[in-house]
């Protein structure tokens, strides 16, 4: 028997027994290697000579990512389940609940711990991210002590229609809104935090509902038309069958990066609608969203009571994955602001 038939005996023998086992994600994976290993077997059989070389190579890498397509897809997704997200507020104790809710014709999921009677934090992730991006936040006591806490999945990403994004920001801003307004429950001074491409959602939320919210902290913030990281494939994949087969994931990032920069001029004539304090804290080595967005929200933010800008040394863009600590000292500088005293305003570069 050839190796090509024996291997994919073999194949269909580990695919029965992950059936048995009720093992999807093997047994899909092992169906995947068996139409491929079947296909590669025809080709090698049709294909001769040296022409018949190079088409066995493209051919090997094309099956190759394929199925390296298929598993992160499974893999990779920057999302935890119902299931697995009440383990870990359980395992805190901590009393946590999880919504979904039809807006602007989809269906969005939202988390929400802490006490209804406490001011109110509502997050919003970049790209990648979902809800759970901000879970030690949401289970940091000292935070629980004080704030009623919401986390999202935007449109596209965790299971909010995973894989299938909106590219516009303005509605997703709608959305969010219709959820927002959903939460009788909410508290004043409701503050709205949001992470890289969720920051440019959290700032078109205060322009089109100004009346919205209290207070907005600004995370490694890409809001300046063109000055964030592009790729050059990012088109390419968009427009192409590509776009078909990478992972659901992937689709999200790309579809959302490939219009941002004329989401976000869209916005260009909105910016004095801003009228509440904003926080904005950016890594110095920032090589996602450049450090010319720091100098773009100090031009266009006019009519807000004061801007904070920080810039932190010797940090990128994603300081928000291993120091939420950071995020977390923040926000506490803005809600006490909110509540006390003034905030002095810190230029680009001073801080």
């Amino acid at each position: 028997m050839p190796l090509m038939h024996q291997k994919a005996e073999s194949l269909q023998n580990q695919l029965f027994a992950g059936f048995l086992k009720k093992e999807p994600l093997k047994h899909g994976i092992i169906f995947l290697q068996i139409s491929l290993t079947i296909l590669y077997n025809m080709l090698h059989q049709i294909i001769d000579g040296r022409s018949g070389k190079w088409l066995k190579w493209t051919a090997g890498v094309s099956l190759f990512s394929l199925i390296a397509c298929f598993v992160l897809d499974k893999l990779v997704q920057h999302r935890k389940s119902d299931k697995a997200l009440r383990r870990l507020f359980r395992k805190k104790h901590i009393q946590a609940t999880i919504h979904y809710t039809n807006a602007g014709g989809r269906q969005l999921r939202y988390l929400a711990v802490g006490d209804d009677n406490l001011p109110t934090l509502f997050f919003l992730h970049g790209s990648p991210g979902s809800l759970s991006f901000y879970q030690r936040l949401l289970t940091d006591p000292v935070l629980l002590q004080t704030f009623k806490m919401i986390s999202i999945d935007r449109p596209g990403y965790g299971y909010s229609g995973f894989g299938v994004a909106e590219p516009s920001i303005e509605q997703q801003t709608n959305m969010i809104q219709s959820v927002i307004e959903e939460l009788n429950t909410i508290r004043r001074p409701l503050i709205i935090i949001g992470y890289s491409y969720g920051a440019a959602i959290a700032c078109r939320l205060l322009m089109n509902h100004p009346g919205i919210a209290d207070g907005l902290l600004l995370l490694a913030p890409p809001i300046m038309p063109g000055k964030e990281k592009y790729f050059w494939f990012t088109p390419v994949v968009e427009r192409s069958f590509i776009r078909r087969i990478i992972p659901r994931l992937f689709k999200s990032i790309n579809t959302e990066k490939f219009y941002h920069a004329g989401e976000l001029t869209k916005m260009l004539p909105y910016w004095n609608r801003i009228r509440v304090p904003v926080l904005y804290v950016q890594g110095e080595k920032d090589s996602w969203a450049y450090i010319a967005n720091a100098g773009f929200a100090q031009v266009q933010l006019t009519n807000v009571p004061w801007l904070r800008i920080e810039l932190l040394k010797d940090r990128g863009h994603f300081f928000t994955y291993t120091n939420q600590e950071i995020i977390r000292q923040r926000i506490f500088e803005l809600y006490s602001s909110l509540t006390n005293a003034s905030v002095t305003a810190i230029h680009p570069g001073s801080a």
